[in-house]
């Protein structure tokens, strides 16, 4: 791998801009969650005006938490021990989790057993910002770090899922083109899983179409499911807002609220991976954007 250097303000303000993204554009998505359909909302600037709670990212305060008490060398079984006594809710598959750990199941089975219905879900491929900022421009190790957090309440390809934003945010910090994030990404995503095969179709589409609700009719008719919170439509939503969306983020962050479905998660990675390319500056220049002052709704200690 090849030395690659980047200033700590410049990091800094990459970092800070991610946050924004993750929270700002998670707030516009929020209310929306769960409508399986597509939308036609327009942007208005209250939207974004108060900091909705946001499970997706106090998750990754724990998990930061832990990582900076054992090292990168934390296991799995910290992790979850850290969300059952520092965390007090369980919606969908946290509830599994929670629910094996007090069976004494651990890590990687915590993510697998009685867990047929969100095994493939969204739940952590939506906490992946922390482990690309932590191994910036090493997406072996971004891989790593998040592999041990997607197996504590899910398994499989949502597992690969989350791997992969992962390892394509890691890159954000040196490389500003979407296309080839997602290209160097799913280097290293099995050739014959769905979720490749998933990545290549959306791309594919968003080439061929250019409009993010013809891609989206087709993400759907191939890759659709019960379960809103699905991870094979809800990144195949976030893929298309990435391509299409010109690195704009009020543009990008639209597109991914109006295919619906899963839009606090699909907003907010979109607005993350925006806000890494962009960084905070740039974005408040442009858009406005504020600090949400962030309201944590967990215990970090």
């Amino acid at each position: 791998m090849n030395q690659q250097k980047i200033s700590y303000s410049t990091y800094l303000d990459k970092v800070y801009g991610c946050f924004l993204g993750k929270t700002v554009i998670g707030t516009l998505g929020a209310p929306y969650e769960g409508i399986k359909m597509p939308l036609e909302l327009p942007f208005k600037p209250e939207m974004v005006n108060t900091m909705l709670p946001n499970a997706d990212l106090d998750l990754q305060v724990l998990w930061l938490d832990v990582a900076e008490k054992y090292g990168e060398a934390f296991t799995s079984d910290q992790l979850l021990d850290r969300f059952v006594n520092y965390c007090d809710y369980s919606p969908g598959e946290y509830a599994v989790m929670r629910k094996n750990y007090t069976r004494g199941i651990h890590p990687p089975a915590s993510g697998a057993f009685s867990n047929d219905f969100y095994i493939s879900g969204m739940g952590c491929p939506i906490r992946s910002e922390v482990w690309g900022c932590v191994a910036v421009g090493n997406p072996a190790l971004a891989r790593e770090l998040s592999s041990r957090d997607g197996v504590l309440d899910h398994a499989g390809e949502s597992v690969e899922a989350e791997m992969f934003l992962a390892a394509l945010e890691c890159e954000a910090f040196f490389e500003s083109d979407v296309r080839k994030l997602i290209d160097n990404a799913l280097k290293t995503v099995p050739a014959e899983s769905k979720f490749r095969r998933l990545v290549e179709d959306t791309v594919r589409w968003c080439d061929e179409f250019g409009d993010s609700k013809t891609v989206l009719t087709r993400v759907l008719f191939h890759y659709g499911h019960p379960d809103c919170t699905n991870m094979y439509e809800n990144m195949g939503i976030t893929l298309l807002s990435l391509l299409l969306g010109e690195q704009e983020i009020i543009k990008t962050s639209l597109m991914a609220l109006n295919c619906g479905f899963d839009t606090d998660c699909t907003c907010a990675t979109a607005g993350a991976i925006i806000g890494l390319l962009r960084g905070a500056k740039e974005l408040t220049d442009a858009y406005g954007l504020a600090d949400p002052t962030y309201t944590l709704g967990v215990e970090s200690h």
